[in-house]
């Protein structure tokens, strides 16, 4: 064997130890390096936590806080059944205090989970009467019952004699409600 054949084997055996020897274990350094990069993210988060506890732990309360106050501006629907008839006659009062005729209430859906706290009853009314006393109902309405969302409303003026001006409100509402299940699991 020459010494050039020897130089070169040489230079094969230094290429095939970087290849299956030094590049290896670059990577598996590189691999290390990056494990204790995010090791250390999550211990320096861990302990600006643990700095702050008292805070985060304030903040939560006082959002859970927040959350019981908003929920209790809901009505509370222990029974499908009742809270419909209920919600129906408040509705139904706000529009008779104006003179308006109800011509058509009827609950579209059941109760149906929005989320965890709340659910949601869908119903269609129809009212007819004055411009100006359904203006002033629906006003009201949305002032005394703020948890109540329309989804869609028509207003159609009526060609009936007599009716001076009189026009019909078709209003689809949304009417949300708290779980009878959500207030157990607050006081526990």
């Amino acid at each position: 064997m020459t010494s050039s054949q020897r130089n070169l084997l040489l230079i094969a055996a230094v290429l095939a130890a970087l290849q299956f020897i030094v590049k290896p274990l670059l990577a598996w350094q590189e691999d290390v390096n990056l494990t204790l990069t995010l090791e250390q993210g999550r211990l320096e988060r861990s302990e600006q936590l643990l700095v702050n506890a008292e805070r985060v732990r304030q903040a939560a309360n006082d959002a859970q806080a927040a959350q019981q106050t908003m929920l209790a501006q809901f009505p509370v629907a222990t029974e499908a059944t009742l809270t419909q008839i209920q919600l129906q006659g408040a509705i139904e009062a706000v529009f008779r205090k104006h003179g308006l005729r109800i011509e058509e209430f009827s609950w579209l859906t059941g109760l149906q989970p929005k989320n965890a706290s709340l659910s949601q009853l869908r119903s269609k009314l129809v009212v007819s009467g004055a411009m100006t006393n359904i203006a002033q109902a629906h006003f009201e309405l949305m002032q005394s019952m703020p948890t109540i969302a329309q989804e869609d409303i028509e207003l159609r003026q009526l060609n009936r004699r007599g009716s001076r001006g009189g026009v019909r409100l078709t209003v689809m509402l949304n009417v949300a409600v708290q779980n009878s299940d959500s207030l157990e699991g607050a006081s526990s």
